[in-house]
Order: structure tokens, then C-alpha cells, then sequence
């Protein structure tokens, strides 16, 4: 039972972000929907709308319900960039961020790059505590 529950534990900290890293985002414009472009200055800024990835900018026709959104933009080597929006029904907007070189306020690592982390290290565990050592 010891066994089980630790591989349970160790395997989901390594299958998990093999899932997060391979997930493809596509949109589904639904009537009514607003919908906004996001493209950046350098282009290839990771993207997150509300806390949730989306993908590296530019991004086109994300479809959004109408109401209020914290878009943010990260890029190494340069300050984040933030922007509260209000979107209304149907409406179409553009979201243009420039960048500026600097300080960057992410760190040296992501969040991506703390799961890889935790699922690199998963693994290590793993083989670890199974492979006889003799």
C-alpha cells in the first residue's frame, strides 16, 4: 500500500505537467461573446488572461464574456505588462502591450518552468526509490 500511494503521489507530479505543456488553446467564438486581439512589443510575451495561460502573443480572436479581465504579459528581460479591461457585448477589441526593457519582474523562472521543475525532480524521485541500488 506504501508503495502505491507513493507512486500515486510521484506520478502525478510528473504526468502533470507533461498534460499542461502539451495542451494546444483553440477558441470558440459563441453570439454574444466579445472578443479581444492581444499582440505585444517584442512579439512571443507568454499571455495570461485572469491568472489562466493562453499562449505567447500575438493571439487573435480570444473570445471573452462581457465584463472586466486583468490581461497580463511576460517576456524575459522586460517589466510585466498589466491592463485591467471591461469588455462589452459583442464588442471587438485590441490589446496592443509595449514592453520595456528591464528589470524583469517575473524572476528567472515561470510557472511552467517550476512544474517541469517538479516533474523533472518527480521522476528523479522515482527512480530513485525503485531501481535497486546493489
Amino acid at each position: 500500500m506504501k508503495k502505491a500511494i507513493i507512486i500515486a503521489f510521484c506520478g502525478s507530479f510528473f504526468i502533470y505537467p507533461l498534460i499542461a505543456l502539451s495542451q494546444d488553446t483553440e477558441f470558440t467564438i459563441e453570439p454574444g461573446d466579445a472578443v479581444i486581439d492581444v499582440t505585444s512589443q517584442p512579439p512571443g510575451a507568454y499571455l495570461s488572461i485572469n491568472g489562466a495561460s493562453i499562449g505567447n502573443t500575438p493571439v487573435l480572436g480570444i473570445p471573452l464574456r462581457p465584463g472586466t479581465y486583468l490581461v497580463t504579459t511576460e517576456y524575459p528581460g522586460y517589466a510585466k505588462g498589466e491592463m485591467r479591461i471591461t469588455l462589452a457585448k459583442d464588442e471587438v477589441r485590441n490589446v496592443d502591450f509595449r514592453l520595456s526593457a528591464g528589470k524583469d519582474s517575473s524572476g528567472w523562472w515561470s510557472t511552467r518552468d517550476f512544474w517541469v521543475g517538479v516533474g523533472i525532480g518527480g521522476f528523479v524521485f522515482l527512480v530513485l526509490v525503485f531501481v535497486p541500488w546493489r
